[in-house]
């Protein structure tokens, strides 16, 4: 049996199959998770914007006509949450289980010193600048969509990377003792190894689901009660001209004789 596409999906769901916005969050929940917690450095606040990324694209799916992929729609929904969420809390520190697990992934392929290297070089970006950077190296975004996601000019977001490349690159290489000039292969390779991951967190999909599912209930009470409201009012509306009719005949000479 082939996966179905996003689109496929997206359109089950615009036709009232609200369970299946629920493959839709199990595909795309690890990689809004991270794209959050890139930005905001907090579990528990990534947590948060996940949570409510998914419930705003379903909130609106009913709007999506597929101009942009569905995935770069639901990215730009995250980044926004993110960025409201960076402005309300400044984040100056970074959680210690998520700094543990990270260190974790990234055993192996660099020495400890170089990988937290790399994590203070992309701690001293801004928020903006740690997604872009994100996007491009883990996610492995197209500029292109990355300029939609962020709402930037494809020229706006080359110029940004390469200025970016070139402030880690220096960060990295004025702080090792052979000044060796650090590749853009083993650039990208350091900025995926001290990438800070997580798998999602457990129970995050089902209570995206349940909201969903929840929002799903009152929005069919409400247009039962609308329409419930409408018929009522037709009802009402047909007695009155009955009503209106049996009056005027009764006044009528012609009702008075047949009366």
């Amino acid at each position: 049996m082939e996966t179905p596409t996003d689109m496929e999906i997206v359109r089950r769901v615009q036709a009232g199959d609200a369970e299946a916005f629920g493959e839709l969050v199990n595909r795309y929940s690890g990689r809004i998770y991270a794209l959050a917690l890139a930005m905001v450095r907090d579990v528990q606040r990534a947590e948060d914007v996940t949570q409510e990324t998914f419930i705003r694209a379903y909130e609106h799916l009913g709007g999506f006509r597929g101009a942009s992929a569905f995935a770069t729609w639901l990215y730009r929904i995250a980044y926004n949450r993110a960025v409201g969420e960076c402005r309300r809390r400044a984040y100056d520190r970074i959680d210690a289980e998520y700094c543990a697990v990270a260190e974790e992934s990234s055993a192996g392929r660099f020495d400890e010193e170089t990988v937290v290297r790399m994590r203070r070089a992309l701690e001293r970006l801004r928020p903006d600048e740690r997604v872009l950077v994100a996007l491009f190296y883990e996610e492995e975004r197209s500029l292109a969509e990355i300029a939609q996601i962020m709402n930037l000019t494809l020229s706006n977001v080359k110029v940004r990377l390469h200025r970016l490349r070139g402030r880690l690159r220096h960060y990295m290489e004025e702080r090792d003792m052979e000044k060796k000039r650090i590749s853009d292969e083993r650039l990208a390779e350091l900025i995926c190894a001290a990438a800070l991951r997580r798998e999602v967190p457990v129970g995050l999909e089902t209570r995206v689901m349940a909201q969903v599912i929840l929002r799903d209930r009152r929005r069919r009470e409400r247009r039962a009660i609308a329409a419930m409201a409408c018929y009522c009012a037709v009802a009402v509306a047909a007695v009155m001209v009955v009503a209106f009719v049996c009056l005027r005949s009764v006044d009528s000479p012609e009702g008075a004789l047949q009366v």
